[in-house]
């Protein structure tokens, strides 16, 4: 098969556990552009390789102030304390999914198929990825064996 569509749903995630309620900055890609200004998609470069970084669309957590975000795409907060969600952000242009993921789908019988997912990294083994989830939706009546 082919791609149809790509895209990212993503979040900066911080674990914050400090004293004192320090200010802490947080320096984004300076390239980093938020709207696609009317441009075609296909006028970017790839996300994965060097160039700007184009996103749909974003939010930050109340405590982030963007004070220079326009200026140097720096955030600026002080975190509160446990987990929270920096930004949230949404990508549609065409990039490099970094997995390749292939189905093969088998009558194995009168009423019975089966079903061989392969999840293939596209980046460097040097690179990890953790909490990765594959879903494959199935009708309510379908049973596993």
């Amino acid at each position: 098969g082919y791609i149809l569509t790509s895209e990212i749903d993503g979040t900066i995630q911080m674990k914050s556990y400090l004293s004192g309620n320090p200010e802490i900055r947080v320096a984004l890609n300076e390239e980093l552009n938020i709207g696609r200004g009317g441009r075609s998609l296909y006028d970017y470069r790839s996300s994965a390789g060097s160039g700007a970084v184009v996103l749909d669309d974003c939010n930050f957590h109340e405590s982030v102030r963007l004070d220079s975000f326009d200026m140097d795409r720096t955030l600026t907060l002080v975190p509160p304390d446990g987990e929270f969600p920096v930004m949230n952000y949404r990508m549609t242009q065409e990039f490099r999914p970094p997995f390749r993921v292939t189905a093969l789908i088998e009558e194995a019988g009168n009423l019975k198929a089966e079903v061989i997912i392969k999840v293939r990294a596209e980046f460097s083994s040097s690179i990890t990825a953790n909490t990765i989830v594959v879903q494959m939706p199935l009708p309510k009546y379908t049973t596993r064996e």
